[in-house]
C-alpha cells in the first residue's frame, strides 16, 4: 500500500498532463472559428466559438522573454485551483509552436488556450467594480507585497468564493488578483478566478506575519462574516496543502516546461535550469510556511473577538 500511496503524486502528474493534450485536441475537433480578435498592453488575445457554442481564448503575449514563464505559472496555477472543486477556475494549457490553431498570431510559437468563464470582470460589475483582494500594493513605484491583510479579510467576507480564491492566491503566491483577473457571474452568483500568470512570491510567509501581528494586537476584532471568511479561508487552505505536495507540484512544472520547449532554448541550463530551481525551491517553502499559516489561522479563528 504504501509504495502505491508514493507513486500517486507521479500518476496525477502524468494524468493532467494528458488531459491537457486532450483538452487541445478536443477544442480542435469542435471546428473553432474566430469571433473576435484584440490587443492588450502585453498580449494578442483571441475569442474563438466552437461548433457547440462553447467560447475559449487563445492567448499570446508580446514579449516572448516573458512567454515560458507565463505558461508555466498559468497551466500550474489553474491546475492547482483544480484540485479544491468550490474555486471556480478556467482551464489553461499550451497550444504546441509546431500545431496550426486558429487564433494564434504567431505560428511557430506557443500560446495558451483557456475556457472563457461566464459573468464579467468584477471592475466591469456595478455592484462589485470597488471589490480589492490584492495582496500586493504600489509606493512610489514599487510593488510591495502584503499578503493577507485585515482589509483583505473584510473584502473577502462579502461572499465565500472570495475567501477560496484569496486562500488559493495565499498558497500558489500569487499577488496581482486585480480586478480584472476575476470574473462575477450574476445568473449563479458566483466569482470565477482567471489569468495567474506573474511572478510567485512567498505570500504564505507574509501572511503568517501578519495574522502572529493579529494575535498580538487585542483590539483588534472582526465581524461573524469575516470569521466565517477565515473559516472558508481555512479549509480551502486545508484541502491544497493536502492535494499540491511540493514534491508532485514540482514534477508537474518540469513536465510543463519539456513541453513548452525551454530545454530547447540556447542556454538552457545557464539560464532557464537555475531558475527552474529557484522555483522548485519556492514551492517547497511556501508549502511548509502555508502549513504554518493553517495553524495560525486556526489559533486565529478560536481567539478572534467579535
Amino acid at each position: 500500500m504504501r509504495r502505491v500511496y508514493i507513486c500517486i503524486p507521479f500518476l496525477l502528474v502524468f494524468l493532467c498532463i494528458y488531459s491537457l493534450d486532450n483538452f487541445v485536441q478536443e477544442v480542435l475537433r469542435k471546428n473553432p472559428t474566430v469571433i473576435k480578435n484584440f490587443v492588450s498592453s502585453h498580449s494578442f488575445i483571441t475569442i474563438l466559438k466552437t461548433e457547440d457554442k462553447k467560447y475559449f481564448i487563445v492567448k499570446q503575449k508580446k514579449n516572448w522573454g516573458s512567454v515560458e514563464r507565463s505558461a508555466l505559472w498559468m497551466i500550474l496555477s489553474s491546475t492547482i485551483a483544480l484540485t479544491v472543486k468550490n474555486i471556480l477556475s478556467q482551464k489553461v494549457c499550451i497550444v504546441k509552436k509546431d500545431l496550426s490553431f486558429p487564433g494564434k498570431k504567431y505560428h511557430d510559437q506557443i500560446a495558451i488556450l483557456m475556457t472563457q468563464v461566464p459573468g464579467v470582470m468584477v471592475r466591469a460589475c456595478n455592484k462589485h467594480n470597488k471589490l480589492s483582494i490584492k495582496q500586493r500594493k504600489k509606493e512610489e513605484r514599487k510593488v510591495i507585497l502584503i499578503g493577507v491583510t485585515c482589509e483583505v479579510i473584510k473584502n473577502m467576507s462579502k461572499h465565500s468564493d472570495l475567501a477560496r480564491i484569496v486562500a488559493l492566491d495565499t498558497f500558489i503566491g500569487y499577488s496581482d488578483r486585480h480586478r480584472g483577473n476575476f470574473f462575477y457571474d450574476k445568473k449563479t452568483d458566483r466569482f470565477w478566478a482567471i489569468d495567474m500568470d506573474s511572478p510567485r512570491k512567498n505570500l504564505c510567509k507574509i501572511t503568517c506575519e501578519n495574522f502572529e501581528k493579529i494575535l498580538d494586537n487585542k483590539s483588534i476584532s472582526f465581524s461573524k462574516k469575516e470569521i466565517n471568511a477565515l473559516r472558508e479561508f481555512s479549509q480551502t487552505l486545508e484541502l491544497l496543502i493536502d492535494s499540491n505536495h511540493p514534491d508532485k507540484v514540482i514534477k508537474q512544472m518540469m513536465e510543463v516546461a519539456e513541453r513548452i520547449g525551454i530545454r530547447e532554448r540556447k542556454g538552457y541550463r545557464i539560464f532557464y535550469l537555475p531558475r527552474l530551481l529557484e522555483y522548485s525551491d519556492l514551492i517547497k517553502e511556501s508549502y511548509e510556511d502555508a502549513k504554518k499559516l493553517l495553524n495560525i489561522t486556526k489559533k486565529l479563528i478560536k481567539k478572534i473577538k467579535f
